[in-house]
């Protein structure tokens, strides 16, 4: 799946066909959920689950990304919607998985701090390359 996904993604890239990427994103995440919530068992899966956890988040997150900023495209609310959604599905599916496993519930902390700092990285990065709208930062002030 991990394979098949990176051939779409950088077909939907290279031809910046938005229906491809995020029908693969949905249909990722539905399948690799399904399976943790009913077939999982952290004893024999958790290596292989993390494994796969993190390589389709970084797949989806990086290709979105590198497109964005090979582009120099602005960031509108629609591209923040998807990139959280994709942390938020890494880091919750890693939470549970985490916090599931008696041997690496202690990473917990590391865990989170590792998210964050990705995402630091990654906003600072936008924030130089002036990739950012004034709506990407405030958007939920309109929200009250």
């Amino acid at each position: 799946m991990a394979i098949i996904n990176i051939g779409i993604l950088f077909i939907a890239i290279k031809k910046y066909w938005k229906i491809l990427y995020y029908s693969s994103f949905i249909l990722t995440w539905i399948i690799f959920t399904g399976w943790v919530f009913t077939d999982y068992e952290p004893s024999l899966h958790f290596s292989l689950a993390f494994i796969f956890l993190a390589i389709f988040f970084f797949t989806f997150y990086f290709i979105f990304l590198a497109y964005k900023l090979i582009k120099k495209e602005k960031f509108e609310f629609g591209d923040i919607v998807v990139l959280l959604g994709n942390s938020f599905i890494f880091y919750g599916i890693g939470y549970y998985m985490l916090n599931d496993s008696q041997d690496n519930s202690r990473l917990l902390g590391l865990f989170t701090l590792c998210t964050a700092v990705i995402h630091f990285i990654v906003a600072v990065l936008i924030y130089r390359q002036n990739l950012q709208t004034e709506t990407c930062f405030f958007w939920w002030l309109d929200c009250f």
